[in-house]
């Protein structure tokens, strides 16, 4: 394998991810430059689209890691976007039984 030239490398303008498929070089060789040269990583803004494949992955048992490869975006926004489902659906399930009368309603201090 030829040397990579870092200085010239695209750090923090392109995912690590991207960067390391290019290179052929882990996704943590990618990081470690990076944040040896005090640069920020990427934000990966996700679609709508990205979000309903990582719901549609983890339904069908991906590991978070297996899905932040595939989407290409860090294994912490795959959790967060799972957590904050999980967040809906429990408000919804109480908001439900709520209205049903199964458990009281708190009224909110004005």
């Amino acid at each position: 394998m030829s040397e990579i030239n870092w200085d010239d490398v695209p750090l923090g303008k392109k995912a690590d991810t991207e960067i390391a498929a290019e290179l052929g070089v882990s996704r943590w060789a990618v990081r470690g430059q990076r944040i040896y040269r005090g640069i920020a990583s990427v934000q990966t803004k996700l679609t709508e689209a990205d979000i309903e494949q990582i719901y549609s992955m983890r339904a069908q048992g991906f590991k978070m890691r297996e899905i932040a490869e595939e989407v290409g975006c860090c294994v912490s926004s795959v959790g967060n976007i799972i957590l904050a489902q999980r967040h809906r659906q429990t408000v919804h399930k109480v908001r439900a039984k709520q209205k049903a009368g199964e458990i009281p309603c708190q009224k909110e201090d004005v």
